[in-house]
């Protein structure tokens, strides 16, 4: 029974150490004076945080279905 918790334990330790050896993704650093370009979190896509945009652009009216005749076709 004591072999089976050693195994465990080093299985885990190995498992836990082997999750550290990845590559780790670039690292930009940016100072904390100088704003990043693009999108933030209330700005758009744009990268610009508009408070009114201006009304949004009116669509087509949905043209009705066809109509279908009395007998059923």
């Amino acid at each position: 029974m004591k072999a089976l918790f050693t195994s465990i334990g080093l299985l885990a330790m190995v498992t836990a150490l082997s999750a550290c050896t990845s590559t780790p993704e670039p690292f930009e650093y940016y100072p904390a004076t100088e704003v990043r370009q693009g999108p933030g979190l209330f700005s758009g896509e744009d990268g610009v945080f508009n408070i009114y945009s201006g009304p949004p652009p009116e669509k087509e009216p949905a043209k009705p279905p066809p109509e279908r005749e009395a007998n059923g076709n």
